[in-house]
């Protein structure tokens, strides 16, 4: 299969979509300016792993796959900027907008003790008292503490990930256990 006029500098690869062995690190958001760069979304804006830029996975909205160089940088304000290697001019970098893009999870650097990636987490079972009480969804980044997103039943709770809040993360037993009334009302 070859690449489509819109993929023209990436390389096609089998299978659609994300495999469970790889993470999406973010997606294409918006065009900037007019040298082909474009405006990246980071799932983590903190993260550094592109700054030297390295072979990635996209995917288009589609779910084909394609491989390709990408590299960030800052830009003004809290905007991260991307350039794709063989996109030099802002028609053809526009074409790659809604593009995700991964890499194998074998790549992530190796975290401190303590430290977990998000998606080590979702779909964990949450437990107060040994009850599991719900399962978390995902963990949102805010200027304060990341944030947990609870699923209890039909309610979605939201906790501070703190040590007042949260008494351990088990990645390996896929389990986040709280303080007791941590669901209560703030």
């Amino acid at each position: 299969m070859k690449p489509p006029p819109s993929a023209r500098a990436l390389t096609s690869l089998p299978g659609s979509g994300l495999s469970d062995d790889e993470i999406e690190l973010g997606y294409v958001q918006a065009l900037f300016g007019v040298r082909g760069e474009v405006k990246l979304f980071l799932h983590n804006s903190d993260s550094e792993l592109l700054v030297r830029g390295r072979a990635v996975l996209f995917v288009a909205p589609d779910g084909r796959r394609f491989a390709g160089k990408l590299a960030s940088r800052p830009g003004a304000g809290k905007r991260i900027l991307g350039k794709i290697d063989g996109y030099e001019d802002p028609e053809h970098a526009a074409e790659l907008i809604g593009w995700r893009f991964a890499i194998p999870k074998s790549d992530l650097p190796r975290l401190a003790e303590g430290e977990f990636y998000v998606s080590q987490i979702e779909g964990a079972d949450v437990i107060i008292a040994g009850e599991v009480v719900g399962k978390v969804v995902t963990v949102q980044s805010t200027s304060g503490p990341d944030v947990l997103v609870i699923k209890t039943g039909a309610d979605t709770m939201f906790v501070p990930c703190t040590p007042d809040q949260v008494i351990k993360v088990d990645t390996a037993a896929r389990v986040v256990e709280l303080v007791p009334g941590a669901l209560e009302e703030l």
